[in-house]
């Protein structure tokens, strides 16, 4: 009967991530977008009606206006309710046609970077008003336990649970048997097709966002007073809500609610077999959600429906590096000139954007150079800083022995998180990578069974030949030899990924990119080519958590959280995914990062930095998807073309003897293998 109990307890909680799944299923069919801040716009609605009710006070989200707007006192829960969810249908609606109204027809990379710069503003906005303590809410649902002689069932969880099933049924009466449910499933078939006749592909979208908002809001609302109320804490339940999506297809609400309240139930019985000896005590439950994904997409991921578009959109360009030598000695030398002039704080900060870049570096490789959506590089880290720990403090294995094969272990762990990719890619392949990070990091970041404990696993300080490479402490930190070690790597590194994008490799992974049926039709192997490029991948991200290990010589959960990774990848495709300039940009202005000093020394950032961030990147995604990055290149561009103009007026005009123009023009030759990787 006391495993019984368990498995009723854990609706609760499976009861949100069948209304998030809802709201996912809702918002995916209308416009073909996974949103990512489902749980960002949870924990907004949620704190609306949390002020409301106590304070009778509107959060209002505008930063340079007053922080609430005062109604006269504290308001009752329906009042509350009904202005938190018209809040929620406003900013649906919002969402929909400020940003993914112009990404119907856009690839799954923008709008996955869309949704998670809303999410960033999101959470940013509720930072900057209520700081990062949590809010206590008042109950809503009627206290008291359920009992029926040893089962014990809190009241407040089953009436939870069957609201939001009684929700989903509705839902799917209205979507059943209504006009506008088969207008809905018109234009997620055909959008062309709705059009011709007659029907509108974005007031459908427009009211579909609507309502998945409001569902969402109305979640946040009922699980504020079980779970705490901060900035950030509903944003992981995306990962079980997208895995309960996933068993329905993207489509049907009935499987995604039955699943949704199964996995709370498993993750809520996990909790009873941890308190025998033999069982690990903790993170096992938040990686229920990503062995279901793994199952779902691995085995399924072929039949889940995509929308019907009206056209493709073209992918970023990847430029080929040039004067790779020259390019890479400036830099080098840039870096070490800068480690010696900078003074303490400012070298931190330039150390932490160093091993930021390594990531990001990353991250062009599998994500710029094959079009493979990882979101799990931050967490391939954190799998080669923990054990960097174990080969030097437990094996006794020197620098730099100990950053290599931590490196290859990454390289083993990212292999099988890209297994999937052979079946599966666009955004289901960034769902499971999500759920890869999400696991790693509950499963054995967390874990203090498996991470060295509260006081975190230690690395041994760095040397080599005798002499000493560690980061330092007291007066001494942060040591110069370590940042110029740090910008050895970045240098080597660099080089890597420049010679693997102007390689043949590099060549087919493009080719992969633009279209795998395509490129394997013309004989590359595209299997191997999409496992090489997580392969490589991983080793660059495993250099870089193994010196971010040694950088704060105690490696935690902390440095390696997978929203943390989801901000660096933001700031990489802001900043340019295809290209080693764009990595460079990102590691520059990531949090900890040498902007990031520099701007704490004139001004506090505190959360504007990330509602900044988030606003670039969601205008990154609509508007330029080569990032700041491609506009530099642009620009160079142009100057070249002005300077050659220039040139070309300056010269003598063509006498009686000169060859006419025609005779003068290159001749067009046969296009290069480059030329078609790029299309």
């Amino acid at each position: 009967m006391i495993y019984l109990s368990f498995l009723l307890l854990g609706l609760g909680s499976g009861a949100v991530y069948a209304a998030l799944g809802t709201s996912l299923v809702v918002t995916y069919r209308s416009s073909g977008a996974i949103n990512f801040a489902t749980g960002a716009i949870a924990s907004y609605t949620a704190y609306t009606f949390a002020t409301l009710r106590s304070d009778g006070k509107y959060f209002q989200p505008i930063p340079w206006l007053p922080k609430f707007i005062d109604l006269g006192g504290p308001l009752s829960l329906w009042p509350s309710m009904l202005i938190a969810l018209a809040t929620a249908a406003v900013l649906g609606l919002l969402m929909y046609w400020v940003v993914f109204r112009w990404l119907i027809n856009a690839l799954p990379l923008a709008k996955i970077v869309a949704s998670l710069g809303v999410m960033i503003v999101l959470q940013a906005l509720v930072g900057l008003r209520f700081g990062t303590e949590a809010l206590p809410v008042s109950p809503i649902m009627p206290a008291g336990v359920f009992s029926n002689g040893d089962l014990r069932l809190p009241k407040d969880r089953l009436y939870l649970t069957v609201t939001i099933v009684g929700i989903a049924v509705l839902l799917w009466l209205f979507f059943r048997f209504t006009r506008f449910g088969l207008m809905t499933r018109a234009a997620a078939d055909s959008e062309r097709g709705a059009m011709m006749v007659g029907i509108s592909p974005h007031r459908i979208a427009s009211l579909n966002w609507t309502i998945g908002a409001v569902v969402t809001g109305l979640s946040g609302i009922l699980i504020a007073p079980i779970v705490p109320l901060t900035p950030g804490g509903y944003t992981l339940f995306i990962v079980p809500a997208l895995a309960a999506a996933l068993v329905g297809r993207l489509t049907s609400l009935g499987p995604t609610v039955i699943t949704g309240l199964l996995i709370g139930a498993l993750q809520s019985e996990i909790t009873k077999f941890q308190t025998f000896s033999w069982f690990p005590k903790s993170g096992i439950g938040d990686a229920v959600p990503f062995v279901l994904i793994i199952l779902v997409l691995f085995f399924r991921g072929k039949a889940i429906p995509q929308r019907g578009m009206s056209f493709i959109a073209t992918l970023p360009h990847s430029p080929r590096p040039r004067a790779v030598l020259p390019t890479a000695g400036v830099g080098f030398v840039v870096l070490v000139v800068a480690s010696l002039l900078l003074e303490h704080q400012y070298r931190a900060g330039l150390m932490t954007s160093m091993c930021a870049a390594l990531i990001a570096m990353s991250y062009v490789v599998v994500v710029g150079y094959v079009g493979q959506i990882s979101l799990a590089q931050l967490s391939l880290g954190g799998v080669s800083a923990f054990m960097c720990s174990r080969f030097t403090t437990d094996w006794h294995v020197p620098f730099p022995l100990s950053v290599l094969f931590s490196a290859l272990v990454a390289v083993v762990v990212g292999v099988i998180v890209g297994l999937p990719a052979l079946r599966i890619r666009g955004v289901n392949l960034a769902i499971i990578t999500l759920g890869a990070g999400v696991a790693l990091q509950s499963a054995w970041f967390n874990n203090n069974q498996f991470n060295g404990g509260v006081s975190g696993a230690k690395v041994t300080n760095p040397s080599l030949f005798g002499l000493d490479l560690g980061i330092g402490s007291g007066r001494s930190y942060p040591r110069v030899e370590f940042a110029v070690m740090l910008a050895v790597f970045v240098v080597l590194v660099g080089l890597l990924v420049a010679s693997l994008r102007r390689s043949r490799l590099g060549s087919q992974m493009l080719a992969v990119r633009v279209n795998d049926r395509a490129a394997a039709a013309g004989g590359i192997n595209v299997p191997m080519i999409k496992l090489t490029s997580f392969a490589f991948a991983a080793f660059i991200a495993g250099i870089a958590g193994s010196l971010m290990a040694y950088q704060s010589g105690t490696v935690s959960g902390a440095s390696f959280d997978v929203f943390l990774g989801l901000s660096l990848f933001a700031l990489v495709y802001l900043s340019g995914i295809t290209s080693i300039t764009g990595s460079l940009l990102a590691a520059v202005f990531f949090p900890g990062g040498i902007f990031y000093v520099v701007l704490s020394n004139w001004v506090d950032p505190g959360g504007y930095f990330e509602l900044v961030t988030g606003l670039l990147l969601i205008d990154a995604a609509v508007r330029n998807p080569e990032g700041f990055a491609g506009r530099l290149q642009q620009g160079g561009r142009w100057v070249g073309r002005k300077l050659d103009e220039r040139r070309m007026r300056a010269l003598p005009p063509p006498g009686p003897d000169s060859p006419a123009p025609d005779d003068r023009a290159p001749q067009a030759g046969p296009l290069s293998k480059e030329a078609l990787a790029q299309g």
